[in-house]
């Protein structure tokens, strides 16, 4: 499996039949101008992957902000960014990823009448705050799932 070291730190595997989305496919499918981005696209299995990072200003700040905290905050604007696609809140996302604590939601909407699941993910490594994110279709979960696992299982620092 090829990998992809991302901002510095954080490695991840591309799984077969996924393809590094270049700058023209990541400003037409993520118009929100964020920067710190990299993803992954698999067509057939109809799955995204993205993961974009920021760095907090202070050691301190850092250690004040729990990862419970931060992926409340991106629930948060998830939710207000997807309001008008219809977005479900589906649950809580507790795991362990590159042996520290990872915090996030799984959520649903729709696009264009396709009903999308996603899980977000927020992970940290010192002063580095990576967000997670898996867009399937619904109705390819079945398909999509295990990709997202083998991504998942791949990471490390």
């Amino acid at each position: 499996m090829e990998t992809a070291r991302i901002h510095g730190g954080l490695t991840v595997g591309i799984p077969e039949g996924f393809h590094v989305m270049d700058d023209a496919e990541l400003k037409l499918r993520f118009p929100d101008g964020i920067a710190e981005r990299w993803a992954i696209r698999d067509e057939e299995r109809h799955i995204v992957f993205t993961i974009i990072w920021h760095d907090a200003p202070s050691g301190l700040l850092a250690k004040l902000v729990s990862t419970r905290s931060l992926a409340e905050r991106v629930e948060k604007l998830t939710a207000k960014s997807l309001k008008h696609r219809g977005f479900r809140l589906a649950g809580r996302v507790d795991r362990e990823l590159c042996g520290t604590e990872a915090k996030g939601f799984s959520c649903g909407y729709t696009v264009q009448d396709v009903s999308q699941s996603a899980e977000i993910i927020v992970l940290r490594n010192g002063l580095t705050c990576y967000t997670l994110y898996c867009i399937m279709q619904s109705d390819c979960l079945d398909q999509a799932r295990p990709a997202y696992e083998e991504i998942l299982a791949s990471l490390s620092f």
